[in-house]
């Protein structure tokens, strides 16, 4: 189950939900989802693969930093 990323709809203009950094999305949710890692590390993975999908590196920290910060909620 996956919503991809999880980006305000008011910023898809400029994020949208979907692009290079898709896969590692839903792999993040899946790794939400199951728990299998701890939450720090879901993330670390997700920015690893947004970087190895092709996604710019300031995008990738900034998506990183987001799940980081607003993402407790969808882990519990």
């Amino acid at each position: 189950m996956t919503d991809f990323a999880s980006v305000p709809q008011f910023l898809w203009f400029w994020l949208p939900y979907w692009g290079k950094y898709g896969k590692a999305a839903v792999l993040h949710d899946y790794l939400y989802g199951s728990h299998e890692v701890e939450r720090s590390i879901a993330d670390a993975i997700f920015y690893e693969a947004m970087l190895v999908g092709g996604t710019k590196k300031w995008k990738a920290r900034l998506m990183y930093w987001g799940v980081r910060l607003f993402g407790r909620m969808a882990w519990h």
